[in-house]
């Protein structure tokens, strides 16, 4: 159970990276764990409960966190009985964990449940038993069978006959309120003369009559009448105004009246040079409309026809609606290249957001092309982020921010790596080493990295292990360019009372590392010092290497 967790996990984590070697290792690896839990069993049955799975009446796993539990998401599914067979296969995990990472709250996804889904598809090797909604509610509520009952019999009567629609007037109540709001009924049949710019501009360009868009013209008119006619002690009246503008600005964007959005938008700036004494509550309005919550709505005005409208909009935006840039990148990972100077500048006054935002979702899509931007300018901003993320992301998850840090190879996104070769445990020094061999590039800082950590006290006292995968990193990422430093080490004597023992050490785990990651260099090596002169150890390492391959120095083709 918790190499599936693992496997879905990592399936929620890189969606469009099914091609990725690690992944398939990561399949391959519990492919190998279901197969030998099926050693004598043809399928192996597992109860799911809400925060518990188990297998004989025995708990084999328990995650009570809902964003993390697998349990929990299967149950919440309908599913309460999965299966394996024996024989199961990685392309058929990865096919069953996919599903499970299927985001259930995407509006296209609302009618869907896990159950339906494993359903609709059938699998070779796994089977999923569902429940009984209907029977557990009414154990929960008995009397729920009878108000159903009830229900479908008052729906199932014949309808009432429809009265004649007759036009509505206003009421003595209606009238007093309006009173009370200081408003005339006809002030929106002959608007005053501000509210009349405000029409000709937002009808300007309307092509064809709409119900739906006259409504929201209605309502934007009220909003601004509110606002621009209401006098500072009337404090109430022009809040009103100003948070109904903000709304119906959403409900445009929403209603994909975007071109509306755009001339209301257009408005609201033209308004604060016009009216001062306004334009406090004209900002408030972009505040209200840019927010982080509402990154969804212009996540999908930015894939509609008026895109580089929205752009220009995003671009004069208030430093208010940074947070809803960074969201943003997410779905649209362009967007960087447009904004990022703009994030980059104003970023530092919404650090407190973001580290909390990363702290709830240290996994979220926009993260990636945040640590790009923070990269161009970094300051102790980006180690705090990356700290955080670090912190709170699954394993799959923080192996991939390695690979882009190690892509971004600046001597800021290097620290992080840094840190861990100087950690106190040696299986994570070592781990590091091998993954810094594959992913790192062949860049000055990484190089001068790697060469400040081979020379420091803790490596020069550290395991074999650890030190020929610290000489197999250096070879494997410099290749050619590390000869200098090998070089040195080869020629550099011995320390302490036996000398020559702990330098013909040296040389035999340098020639290890070499002949695994660069065995170009052994030829060089052997200029230095002839392999005949060379002690016996070393002198065979090389020659079995040879003998393997002939065209290797030291064979006997050389």
């Amino acid at each position: 159970m918790a190499a599936l967790e693992r496997c879905w996990t990592s399936a929620k984590a890189n969606e469009h990276r099914s091609e990725d070697k690690l992944i398939h290792a990561l399949y391959d690896q519990a492919v190998d764990v279901f197969h030998q839990a099926c050693e004598g069993n043809e399928q192996i049955q597992i109860s799911v409960k809400p925060w518990e799975l188990f297998f004989s009446e025995k708990s084999v796993y328990l995650n009570n966190t809902p964003r993390t539990s697998l349990s929990a998401q299967l149950f919440e599914g309908g599913i309460r009985l999965i299966q394996f067979k024996k024989g199961i296969g990685s392309k058929e995990l990865f096919a069953i964990t996919r599903i499970l990472a299927v985001d259930l709250q995407k509006p296209e996804m609302m009618d869907q449940d896990l159950y339906s889904l494993f359903i609709e598809l059938t699998f070779d090797h796994f089977e999923v038993t569902g429940s009984d909604l209907l029977f557990e509610a009414q154990k929960k509520d008995p009397d729920l069978k009878d108000r159903l009952k009830s229900y479908v019999g008052r729906v199932s009567n014949p309808i009432a006959e429809t009265r004649e629609n007759k036009t509505r007037t206003l009421r003595p109540d209606d009238l007093k309120i309006l009173d009370e709001f200081r408003l005339n009924p006809a002030s929106f049949k002959r608007p005053k003369e501000e509210i009349t710019k405000v029409a000709k501009i937002l009808l300007a360009n309307r092509e064809a009559p709409s119900t739906e868009r006259e409504k929201l013209e209605r309502l934007t008119f009220m909003g601004f009448h509110f606002l621009l006619h209401s006098t500072e002690e009337n404090a109430e009246k022009k809040a009103v105004g100003r948070d109904l503008i903000s709304r119906v600005a959403l409900m445009m964007l929403e209603a994909e009246q975007i071109e509306l959005f755009l001339l209301l938008v257009q408005k609201v700036y033209q308004l604060q040079s016009e009216y001062s004494e306004r334009k406090e509550d004209l900002e408030k309005i972009l505040d209200l409309v840019l927010q982080s919550k509402h990154s969804p709505i212009f996540a999908r005005a930015l894939s509609s026809p008026f895109r580089n409208q929205i752009l220009e909009v995003l671009k004069a935006s208030p430093s208010s609606s940074i947070p809803l840039l960074l969201l943003l990148l997410g779905d649209h990972p362009w967007l960087a290249k447009v904004v990022g100077d703009k994030i980059s500048n104003e970023i530092p006054k919404h650090m407190k957001w973001l580290s909390e935002e990363a702290r709830t979702n240290p996994e979220h899509p926009s993260w990636e092309s945040v640590i790009h931007i923070l990269a161009q300018k970094p300051t102790q901003h980006f180690q705090t982020f990356l700290a955080v993320l670090l912190s709170g992301s699954s394993p799959v998850a923080r192996v991939k921010l390695y690979r882009q840090l190690a892509s971004i190879g600046s001597v800021e996104a290097l620290k992080i790596f840094d840190k861990v070769l100087n950690s106190e445990k040696e299986e994570d020094r070592i781990e590091m080493l091998e993954f810094l061999s594959i992913h790192l590039p062949k860049t000055k800082p990484a190089l001068r990295m790697l060469k400040a950590h081979l020379e420091s006290d803790l490596f020069r006292k550290a395991s074999e292990s650890e030190r020929l995968a610290g000489y197999a990193c250096v070879a494997k990422v410099a290749g050619e360019l590390s000869w200098p430093f090998f070089k040195s080490k080869w020629k550099s004597t011995g320390l302490g009372i036996f000398k020559n023992k702990e330098r013909n050490e040296r040389r035999r785990i340098i020639v290890k590392s070499l002949l695994r990651s660069c065995p170009s260099l052994i030829e060089k090596v052997l200029t230095l010092t002839p392999i005949e002169e060379l002690p016996e150890e070393i002198s065979e390492l090389i020659a079995k290497r040879a003998h393997a391959d002939p065209q290797q120095p030291g064979g006997k083709s050389s």
